[in-house]
């Protein structure tokens, strides 16, 4: 009895500084582990999730005549709190309608990147927290307007333009440190080839539509 009497207990506060203590070493691990493996951890259990948008506006007519230039664009959005880093939107396939109404493929020998907006200020890779837009592509006034995709770069038999009473669908994906999009984004360009200087009224002769589509064994088949 007499042992058990003069044994020594803890005070209260000191089991409450071994806990702190504890989770003060915790915490520090915890930290070191986020730092080494944060990326990891983050891209096998919650992996980023970015999409592109169409944006709901008249678009951008820039210049003056007989000399102006269309531009309309997109949005690509991201989905989580955290950021995307080293961001970009590639062109990875394309199909042109027929006179049967069929989408017969374009040929691409790569991929080619979309130019984010301001070009002139934007770099190519991009960090995005919230959204960023894209230049999807322009019409310049001439005697035989086209669309044409904006791009960084573009072989020399490039053929995805859109001239009068046209119809080109366009896949594309989304690129990032941590993330890339499984299924393509399809969207379908129609041009009637009038030209108008009012932007809302050009909107009218240029449609921008998203069509459903999938990805299979590297290919998109659009339902």
């Amino acid at each position: 009895m007499e042992s058990k009497r003069g044994r020594i207990r803890p005070a209260p506060m000191q089991y409450w500084e071994i806990i702190l203590s504890g989770l003060t070493a915790f915490g520090t691990i915890f930290v070191a582990i986020l730092a080494i493996w944060g990326d990891y951890i983050r891209a096998r259990f919650a992996p980023g999730k970015l999409a592109i948008e169409t944006c709901d506006e008249d678009g951008d007519m820039v210049g003056q005549p007989p000399n102006q230039v269309y531009y309309r664009h997109l949005r690509v959005v991201n989905k989580r709190l955290w950021r995307a880093e080293n961001c970009r939107v590639l062109l990875r396939e394309m199909s042109r309608r027929g006179p049967n109404r069929v989408f017969q493929p374009i040929p691409m020998p790569v991929p080619l990147q979309f130019i984010w907006t301001p070009p002139d200020t934007t770099p190519s890779f991009v960090t995005i927290h919230r959204d960023q837009m894209l230049d999807f592509g322009f019409i310049r006034q001439a005697q035989q307007p086209r669309w044409e995709p904006r791009l960084y770069w573009q072989p020399g038999n490039f053929a995805g333009f859109v001239g009068p009473n046209e119809t080109v669908r366009y896949s594309l994906q989304i690129v990032s440190d941590a993330y890339v999009s499984e299924r393509y984004q399809v969207f379908q360009v129609s041009f009637d080839g009038f030209w108008n200087p009012v932007a809302a009224q050009m909107k009218m002769h240029l449609t921008i539509d998203e069509v459903p589509g999938k990805k299979t064994h590297n290919r998109v088949e659009v339902e």
